[in-house]
């Protein structure tokens, strides 16, 4: 995790929380590869679930963000640096929104064009059969529609977005 994309997620989630407290939250790709969301959350939560598709260090649950089922679940569901890493980022979002309560914040931090590629594995260099692929703001912005409302924004090669089911 790089120091951009917690400082982006550290301020979206603090401006959206206001007051709120004991909340649920879910956050997917939680693999703590070089850094967690996790503390950004931890004290205004009252359950936190961590899910990925690898055991290990801040991994609660191995499961996929495409197919992890629980509606109308959680306040936030947070998603950091993933979707450049699999093909089933647009699903990610869908099932994202299902899972959020209403007026649930959605946060996402991921490679925009120009990023150079690295592996989801260990951060390091690309593995031969690992999915890696930027992502473009339009199509970000696209798969957001079932929001009521969004922000899409670039910072050098990251994008990220927040949005409110």
């Amino acid at each position: 995790m790089h120091t951009e994309a917690y400082n982006y997620v550290f301020a979206g989630f603090h401006t959206w929380r206001k007051d709120k407290e004991n909340l649920h939250v879910l956050e997917i790709g939680s693999l703590d590869i070089n850094g967690s969301v996790r503390p950004i959350f931890k004290p205004f939560a009252e359950k936190y679930i961590g899910i990925d598709i690898q055991e290990g260090p801040g991994v609660d649950i191995v499961a996929t963000g495409d197919s992890y089922w629980s509606p109308n679940t959680f306040d936030v569901v947070v998603c950091a640096e993933v979707f450049e890493h699999t093909n089933k980022w647009k699903d990610i979002i869908k099932q994202s929104w299902i899972n959020l309560k209403q007026d649930g914040l959605f946060i996402a931090t991921m490679a925009g064009e120009g990023r150079p590629f690295h592996s989801g594995i260990d951060g390091g260099q690309l593995k031969e059969w690992e999915h890696y692929a930027n992502i473009g703001a339009w199509e970000l912005n696209q798969a957001l529609f079932m929001f009521q409302l969004k922000e899409v924004n670039y910072l050098n090669a990251d994008l990220r977005c927040w949005a409110i089911k």
